[in-house]
Parts: C-alpha cells; sequence; structure tokens
C-alpha cells in the first residue's frame, strides 16, 4: 500500500509512501509544487533544502497532506534514514502549515507514525526530530518513549541515541545546504544548522517569537540551550513502540473525537474505489483495451 486517502471530520489526508520510487516525474513535480505552496505561504519564499528542490529527495520519504475542501492545509514529510538493531530509523522530518498548529499538524504525526508502524509490522521504531521550538521539543518528549533530550538537564544518552544521533548526522542533515558544517554538541545541538548557504535563515525566530509550550520546563531547556540568533537547532532521539498509539489518543480531540460515522465514511468511501477499480479492469478487459491503472496512485 504505497498510497492511502481517508477522511477524519472536516479534513482529508493523504499518505505517500516513498512516493519518488514509484510516481511518475509528471506526477511527482505535481505533488512537490504542493508541498511547495504550503510551504512558500507559510514563510514568504521558497525553501531551497532537500525534495523542495530535488526530486531524488522523495525516494526515502513519506508525506502527509491535510486538505480541506480541496485546498491543501499542512503537510508533514517524514524520512526513512537507515536501521538500527533491524529496526527501522524515521526522522520525523519538515511540517509546514497555512495557520499555525491548530491540531492537525499533532494529527498528521499520528497518521504518519501509524502508517510508519504498519510497514514496521508493528514493532519498534526508532524516531528522530530536529527543531528549535520548545512547542515541538516537548510534544516530542511527551509523545514517544526515551526521548533524549526531554528537559532534564542532568540526564544523560543512552549508546541508542549516540549511535543513531550520528547516523542523522550522516544522512538526513545532507539535504541541507548550510553555511558551514554541522557540529552537534553532547545536548545534541547542532550549530548554525538553520543557517542557510544562501545567506537566508530558515524560521529566524527569537527567544520572544519562537513557539512556547504549555509547560515552563521544556521552554527553559529550549531557552537554555539554543542560541536562536546564531540559527542553533536541537535533535532528539526517541522510540515509537506499540503502546505509544495508543498514549497519544487524546490528539484525536485536536479534529473532534472519533465517531463511528467517520469510521462507515471511509469504509464506505474504500469499497467504492475499489469496486470501480475492478468495473473499470472488467470492462476494458471485455473491450480488448490495455491494462487498467488508478492514476498516479496505484496501490
Amino acid at each position: 500500500m504505497r498510497y492511502l486517502k481517508f477522511r477524519f471530520k472536516r479534513f482529508t489526508y493523504e499518505i505517500y509512501h516513498r512516493p519518488g520510487e514509484w510516481m511518475a516525474p509528471e506526477a511527482l513535480e505535481a505533488l512537490q509544487n504542493r508541498l511547495v505552496a504550503v510551504a512558500q505561504a507559510r514563510l514568504g519564499s521558497r525553501p531551497t533544502y532537500g525534495f523542495f528542490t530535488n526530486l531524488e529527495s522523495f525516494n526515502n520519504k513519506l508525506i502527509t497532506i491535510c486538505s480541506l475542501d480541496g485546498e491543501d492545509r499542512c503537510f508533514n514529510a517524514m524520512a526513512y534514514i537507515g536501521r538500527y538493531q533491524k529496526r527501522p530509523v524515521v526522522h520525523l522530518g519538515s511540517v509546514y502549515s497555512l495557520e499555525g498548529n491548530k491540531g492537525q499538524m499533532q494529527l498528521l504525526y499520528y497518521w504518519s507514525c501509524l502508517y510508519v508502524f504498519y510497514h514496521a509490522r508493528f514493532r519498534r521504531v526508532y524516531i528522530t526530530s530536529l527543531t528549535h521550538t520548545p512547542k515541538i521539543f516537548g510534544a516530542v518528549a511527551e509523545a514517544y518513549e526515551q526521548v533524549f533530550p526531554k528537559g532534564d538537564p542532568d540526564a544523560r544518552p543512552e549508546p541508542f541515541h549516540l549511535v543513531i544521533r550520528d547516523m542523522l548526522m550522516e544522512t538526513y542533515l545532507k539535504e541541507f545546504q548550510m553555511r558551514m558544517p554541522p557540529v552537534v554538541d553532547d545536548r545534541f545541538v547542532i550549530k548554525g544548522f538553520r543557517l542557510m548557504a544562501d545567506g537566508t535563515t530558515l524560521f529566524p525566530d527569537t527567544t520572544e517569537t519562537v513557539p512556547k509550550h504549555r509547560k515552563p520546563t521544556y521552554n527553559r531547556y529550549c531557552l537554555d540551550s539554543i542560541d536562536y540568533a546564531g540559527g542553533d537547532d536541537i535533535m532528539q532521539v526517541g522510540i515509537l513502540k506499540m503502546t505509544t498509539p495508543f498514549k497519544n489518543m487524546k490528539l484525536f480531540k485536536k479534529g473532534g473525537m472519533l465517531r463511528p460515522s467517520n469510521i462507515l465514511r471511509n469504509l464506505y468511501g474504500y469499497a467504492c474505489r475499489r469496486l470501480a477499480y475492478f468495473w473499470a479492469v472488467r470492462s476494458e478487459s471485455t473491450c480488448h483495451l490495455g491494462p487498467y491503472e488508478m492514476p498516479d496512485t496505484r496501490r
């Protein structure tokens, strides 16, 4: 299953699994343009890293898009960066929204992580995250298991944290055109990560404008660790386990509680699409036409 489309409340979600490996170049470029449109509306200019400029970057991506009435509202782009102890390592990647959080970005990650968990046969997945905002830092610390760092200045990383930290440095970070080679310290802070080679600063927040978390602990830790004027980012490493999705069920309140009508609507939509596919194949076979393919979203 490489593509999935479903509805939750008023919103439509689409998930593309490694689209660079199976989508036609024209369709892949159209997908890229959708992501660029959201990011450009949020930043005021087109980002110049990774999948925003290079279609090959879609080969290891998991893209989830949230739309409302046909308009893309937000998306995230996670990345498969390797394996540790035979288990996948996934970077939580980029997330952009037209109108701030409003709960939809957290739901994006919930659906994306469920999809990753499904592909991992419901066994543990290692995750990484990069951020400069206390709000996201705290959300990752609370959503996943055995996260480092998570706001405790006396905590120390375990061996798997260090291995996966180095894995991220050698893979995903190479998609960025930074002014200087990335260097990470013992607190997992990457110096100058948001300073781009073209002279711009990705998300040029200050200590006053950066989105804060509801818990002062996370705010204090980030503000003490990150040099905002210097473009620092902070990395986190953790684990997605079987219990993680259940721990985060409260996120359904962000988009309205999950109701039987939501489940029935999605099952009905999926059944209709499969029936349409079946009859199209049967009709074309009868007319001796070529094999039918579902456009761009082949499963």
